[in-house]
């Protein structure tokens, strides 16, 4: 991740661990075994700063664009799938608001 910041790699680590053990138990990670991930975002959004802080990990604090370039780095490199997306499919609602 370009941000740098310690918490994004420690995340990145975590789940490069989950991606080595489906692969080690002789699976296929976005074939046989998906990840989804449900961040809760607004629970670490600062609406003064208008930042995603980190505060239980190094207190960084990044911008929407660098949250979604994190979770898009993600997804690309640990076949991780956004809640969301893997609730709508296997409900067969994709598209349609589930709040």
């Amino acid at each position: 991740m370009k941000a740098g910041s310690p918490a994004f790699e420690e995340q990145r680590a975590a789940l490069e661990v989950v991606v080595a053990a489906i692969k080690q138990a002789g699976y296929k990670p976005g074939k046989d075994v998906f990840i989804a991930l449900d961040p809760a975002s607004s629970e670490f959004y600062d609406a003064a700063s208008k930042k995603y802080v980190f505060k239980k990990s190094d207190g960084s604090k990044h911008t929407a664009a660098q949250m979604i370039e994190f979770y898009r780095d993600l997804c690309r490199s640990t076949r991780l799938f956004p809640l969301k997306m893997v609730w709508r499919r296997a409900i067969g609602t994709a598209g349609i608001d589930d709040r």
